[in-house]
């Protein structure tokens, strides 16, 4: 329990230094002026508050023997063999800076760890065969061009007897795709040979609250103790319907839920402002189907969540997307949330990815092909009320020029700068995704006029700051993208539940311009003829109308409309009064009370 009673130590030591610390001001000075983007007040935290904490969510469970089972964290390992009535804590041999990626056991003795130290792009595996009592310690040897897109957090390792062994390590791409680096070891993990790269687009984003093994199922719940503040996911063993959680993991969770209430304590809720564009300095995730609007109602309410990303369009686009359109639009983002609309058009002609639409490798054809993905993504936006002024996002996986694929980065800026030039002339904001190593080495390149607006980078290094790409990603120089004009992607796919929904999900960071349409409200109107503006409120989410006379101070409320209906107050029959009257644009039909 030393580790466990260590990490406790310095997470109460880091409330009590918080609560000590300044918050610095970000100027928050506006470069998309043209557009009158109005601000989200809630800034991310620096790299510098980033402070490492104790884990009490559990990552994994594994079952073996009758009695015997595995539960681990990112930080420890524990170990039962009492069916869960007792536990006690397995010593690894990692460093401070090292977390526990993955483990898995063959039996009762003989298993593997893989510890990560993310912020250095570093791995080992450790080997035990006395049941975890003592350790053996290896490094993995991975190629440099694999550092820099592996998932360190989350490694499968295959145990596939007579000392082979298999790790597939996730790549960073958008949620629209699936990458996977294989590298194989013959020696029982002392070696490993690169086996294979490959990125594939995804075809479904299915996700579940529980995982089971054997008997035991490990159960998430997340819960908020403010509006959207003093979040916490928590996760529990259960054997049955009886909870054999690990007590030092439950010590760890209720500080998690006490220093959550306290920073509830101290925040005020600013719900976002409303129009088709605004920046967000907020929390947000991007998954490959759309979910319902009540789900999305349900995770509005209860999560820490402001921005999502849609998959609006796209040749390349995987998943289908049953629930989005105009009407989905109108009433997600009446709820307040900001959209981050994304198009999978063609990619590199250099990407690993064997399943996709790639743009030609000459750059007067690439050039006009963006152009033209560019005018299919307006159209589609257009459908979706996604007007002029709306930040459209193209993703554009990594991609990597060898020896073999001369021209490929020019043909990418050529595609890029066509992409931005279109979508300039037709009153649209150009953002792009992608990788921090590809926007340092080529985007930051492309002439000023041509340049993508903003740019959404993948880097997950756990730091929700658009400022730090962990190594050995390059740093972006800050006189690129600098004001309001990025978003990161933080973390890698995992499930979050929240309200008893569970998404699987990607987290983004946002400093950036996010979209959606304006949030219903109503218009200065005359209701009672007599020359001055009454008083009024339209509440889309129960259809109803408030209006304060101002010819007698007498107030009426009035059950006109539904929470899609868009307000259309007006003098429509001459008698010097406005009417109540609605916009429905599922329906394409104008109601007038009469």
């Amino acid at each position: 329990m030393k580790n466990v009673r260590l990490l406790i130590t310095l997470f109460v030591l880091s409330l009590i230094f918080s609560c000590f610390s300044a918050n610095a001001q970000k100027s928050n000075e506006n470069l998309f002026g043209i557009f009158n983007l109005p601000i989200a007040l809630q800034s991310p935290p620096s790299v510098e508050k980033q402070t490492v904490l104790p884990s009490s969510q559990i990552k994994d469970i594994q079952v073996f023997g009758e009695q015997s089972g595995l539960a681990y964290t990112r930080d420890t390992l524990f170990r039962t063999d009492t069916g869960g009535a007792t536990w006690r804590e397995i010593a690894l041999p990692q460093s401070f800076s090292e977390t526990i990626s993955t483990i898995s056991f063959s039996d009762e003795n003989i298993g593997w760890a893989i510890l990560a130290d993310e912020q250095n792009a570093h791995l080992e595996i450790a080997k035990t065969n006395d049941g975890g009592n003592s350790w053996t310690k290896t490094p993995i040897r991975l190629r440099n061009e694999d550092l820099s897109v592996a998932d360190f957090g989350n490694i499968y390792i295959g145990i596939l007897g007579n000392g082979d062994l298999n790790l597939s390590i996730s790549t960073m791409t958008s949620s629209n795709f699936a990458g996977m680096i294989i590298y194989k070891s013959e020696d029982d993990g002392r070696t490993w040979k690169f086996s294979q790269r490959t990125v594939e687009l995804r075809r479904n984003d299915d996700a579940s609250a529980e995982q089971t093994a054997g008997s035991w199922i490990l159960k998430t719940e997340g819960k908020c103790m403010g509006a959207k503040t003093g979040c916490v996911q928590e996760t529990k063993i259960f054997d049955g319907a009886n909870e054999i959680t690990p007590s030092a993991i439950k010590n760890l969770a209720r500080l998690e839920k006490e220093s959550a209430q306290l920073e509830a304590q101290d925040s005020v809720f600013a719900p976002p402002p409303g129009g088709s564009t605004r920046i967000s300095l907020n929390r947000g995730f991007d998954k490959c189907t759309a979910a319902t609007v009540a789900q999305m109602q349900i995770w509005w309410n209860t999560s820490p969540f402001y921005d999502s990303n849609i998959y609006m369009s796209g040749r390349n686009r995987a998943c289908s997307q049953p629930q989005l359109s105009a009407a989905w639009v109108d009433q997600v983002s009446a709820m307040g949330w900001g959209l981050i609309p994304t198009i999978v058009g063609y990619q590199a002609p250099c990407s690993v990815s064997t399943n996709s639409q790639k743009h030609s490798y000459d750059t007067g054809v690439a050039e006009t092909q963006g152009r033209g993905e560019a005018d299919i993504a307006i159209a589609d936006a257009t459908n979706l009320g996604l007007t002029q002024g709306t930040v459209l996002y193209y993703d554009m996986e990594r991609y990597d020029e060898t020896s073999g694929t001369p021209g490929c980065r020019l043909a990418v800026n050529a595609f890029l700068k066509g992409w931005t030039d279109r979508l300039k002339e037709r009153g649209y904001i150009s953002g792009v995704y992608g990788s921090p190593t590809n926007a340092v080495n080529d985007w930051i390149n492309l002439p000023p006029a041509s340049r993508m607006d903003a740019v959404w980078l993948a880097r997950w290094d756990n730091v929700p700051s658009v400022w730090y790409y962990g190594p050995p990603s390059p740093v972006v120089p800050v006189n690129f993208w600098s004001n309001n004009q990025r978003i990161k992607q933080w973390q890698a796919p995992h499930n979050e539940t929240w309200g008893g929904v569970t998404f699987n999900i990607d987290g983004d960071i946002s400093d950036a311009p996010v979209a959606g349409v304006a949030i219903a409200k109503n218009k200065n109107a005359d209701f009672d003829g007599d020359g001055r503006t009454d008083v009024s409120v339209y509440r889309p989410d129960t259809g109803s109308w408030y209006v304060l006379k101002s010819s007698n101070s007498a107030f009426s409320a009035v059950a006109f409309g539904t929470n899609t209906d868009v307000p259309a107050p007006g003098d429509y029959d001459g008698d010097g009064k406005t009417d109540t009257a609605v916009f429905r644009p599922a329906e394409g039909t104008w109601y007038i009370l009469t």
